[in-house]
């Protein structure tokens, strides 16, 4: 468990597999049960009403030196990242829904965690660098709700530095949301240049949904700069895109 960064909910435990289950009388032990009895040895504490638990931070680090020199460190990152990957895909089109309260609240306790995972993908195994765009676009929407512009803008921004090659689709997205972020952000003229860039990917692959979202971007950039006729052509273009595609108000993750 000292692979977690911050806190962490038992669904995370169990899809990390972190180790074999203890055994009594032949039966294996369920997750809870483990945790619960890491509790009574006041190993982990309980935080919330979830519950989610956390290790006292002198423990993890000792545990943590003891994963490495297992050896056993690299598998459980790489587990740990698309686990939050796939939480924060789950999470990204119920922020435009009626849930989305619960998926704002529920991405909000895994920050430690999502910063953890990008932190690892994009700083410390460049082999796994497109994971860690892949988090990054995914997470896009949850930076842009909760108002952490600057934050989600360098980690999109350090990624896509990273990953110049990254599959066309997954750069596309990547660079509509930098751009949509840093129009926020009054850097008009970086998110003008990217949303450009998005817009000519997004053409080239024939994807209707990314267009629509380019133009967007392209639209909010020439609005920042007074230039209203223009702003006006990429909205009108907008609504011919999502004509076309199945729209869904929140955008898929790649």
């Amino acid at each position: 468990m000292s692979i977690f960064a911050g806190s962490f909910s038992a669904e995370a435990v169990r899809a990390l597999e972190l180790a074999p289950p203890d055994r009594v009388g032949g039966a294996p032990l369920e997750v809870l049960d483990q945790l619960a009895a890491l509790i009574d040895k006041n190993m982990l504490r309980t935080i919330d009403l979830e519950p989610r638990f956390r290790m006292l931070s002198t423990l993890r680090e000792y545990a943590h030196e003891k994963l490495i020199k297992q050896a056993e460190a690299q598998p459980l990152r790489l587990r740990h990242a698309r686990y939050y990957f796939t939480l924060a895909r789950e999470g990204a089109p119920a922020l435009r829904g009626p849930q989305q309260q619960e998926w704002m609240r529920r991405l909000e306790a895994e920050r430690d965690n999502f910063r953890a995972a990008l932190s690892w993908t994009l700083e410390q195994a460049p082999e796994h660098a497109e994971d860690g765009l892949r988090l990054a676009v995914a997470l896009g929407q949850f930076w842009s709700l909760h108002g952490d512009w600057t934050e989600g803008a360098q980690w999109l921004l350090r990624a896509l530095a990273q990953q110049p090659h990254a599959k066309p689709l997954l750069r596309a997205w990547g660079l509509s949301m930098a751009s949509e972020l840093l129009d926020k952000l009054g850097r008009v003229a970086e998110a003008d240049a990217l949303a450009k860039e998005s817009l000519a990917l997004f053409r080239e692959l024939g994807e209707a949904r990314g267009l629509a979202d380019a133009l967007c971007n392209l639209a909010g950039a020439r609005l920042s700069q007074n230039d209203y006729a223009r702003a006006e052509r990429c909205c009108w273009k907008r609504w011919r895109y999502i004509g076309k595609s199945i729209f869904r108000s929140a955008r898929p993750p790649p």
